[in-house]
């Protein structure tokens, strides 16, 4: 017995699947944003700060003044919010895919997840967009890898869930499970 399964929901998933991937390494690193002050360079993060200075490099985690604002506070939460919603996303496209291909609102929490962890991970990186310079202590700082890395995962999600759309209108993902 021969199932078919959605060329394009499966290329939804993987999408997904990147998309939170991305986001795990974003939200994991203490890479947001970079400040050189002569030879220290120091890499902030949502939860560490590593400084380097003479080729020695020491990390601790986030405390004092920064931690105790308001919009820190925000940020760490929708960034939380967007890395669970992923994840959410990740196991209903899963699931719709491969076990419960007949049930049209796993489909659309599948789609609504998605579009959730994308709002939350720009509100996030909205929110320490703003107020960088709290982090940066008024330096000139550059954006890192981990910021950009939760924008191209923001972005993944987003293409994604206009994938499932796509599919749901071409009525290719709903339709009764096939055999020979």
């Amino acid at each position: 017995m021969a199932i078919e399964i959605s060329k394009i929901l499966l290329i939804s998933f993987i999408l997904i699947l990147i998309a939170f991937l991305f986001d795990l390494i974003g939200f994991a690193t203490p890479n947001y944003i970079t400040v050189d002050v002569g030879s220290v360079e120091i890499n902030a993060g949502l939860w560490k700060t590593c400084t380097t200075a003479l080729g020695n490099t020491v990390c601790v985690d986030i405390s004092g003044t920064i931690e105790d604002k308001d919009w820190f506070r925000a940020c760490r939460a929708m960034s939380i919010f967007g890395f669970i919603s992923l994840l959410v996303a990740a196991v209903l496209t899963g699931l719709k895919l491969f076990l419960l291909r007949e049930l049209k609102p796993i489909f659309f929490a599948a789609i609504g997840t998605t579009f959730a962890g994308a709002f939350f991970i720009l509100v996030a990186n909205s929110i320490y967009a703003a107020n960088s310079d709290d982090v940066s202590g008024g330096n000139t700082s550059n954006y890192g890898f981990s910021y950009g890395l939760s924008l191209t995962a923001m972005c993944i999600a987003v293409a994604s869930g206009i994938i499932m759309i796509v599919d749901f209108v071409m009525g290719k993902s709903l339709k009764k499970v096939q055999s020979n």
